[in-house]
């Protein structure tokens, strides 16, 4: 087991109070690895949902 530096255990307390940070873990968990063309359009749908969602559908 690896032990944080105090700069590191910070910068994750900081991210698990970010808004986000459970969205981005659901599609982390999307199987979307190479050649799985199942997950990449799981994933694919998801970031454009969300996105979208955002007024970010044109960029």
């Amino acid at each position: 087991m690896t032990i944080l530096k105090p700069s590191e255990t910070a910068a994750l307390e900081r991210a698990a109070d970010a808004p986000m940070l459970a969205q981005v873990e659901r599609w982390a968990a999307v199987n979307s690895g190479t050649g799985n063309l199942a997950g990449l359009k799981t994933v694919a749908g998801l970031l454009a949902d969300a996105f979208s969602a955002r007024g970010l559908s044109g960029l």
